[in-house]
């Protein structure tokens, strides 16, 4: 999961910051703004990745998906509660 993590944000800020030290003159608008799009992808790509290797995260969507039930779950108590 850590290298994932590692992985994501390296793939999504390196090429932000390699455009940003060699396009000192901002000639290439277009570039930069599709760059910085995947940069704000890396965060919400941890999301996925923290979901993807919870094993209890899983089991739940895996539930609600088979069963096409709605889950509430309480932040007070810990608890999850389904209805039908």
């Amino acid at each position: 999961m850590v290298g994932a993590i590692c992985a994501s944000y390296i793939l999504c800020n390196i090429p932000v910051f390699v455009i940003k030290v060699l396009d000192l003159d901002h000639s290439h608008p277009y570039l930069f703004a599709t760059l910085m799009s995947l940069f704000w992808t890396q965060y919400s790509m941890n999301f996925v990745i923290y979901a993807a290797s919870n094993k209890q995260y899983r089991c739940v969507s895996l539930e609600i998906k088979k069963n096409n039930r709605e889950f509430n779950f309480d932040l007070f108590s810990g608890r999850l509660t389904s209805s039908f």
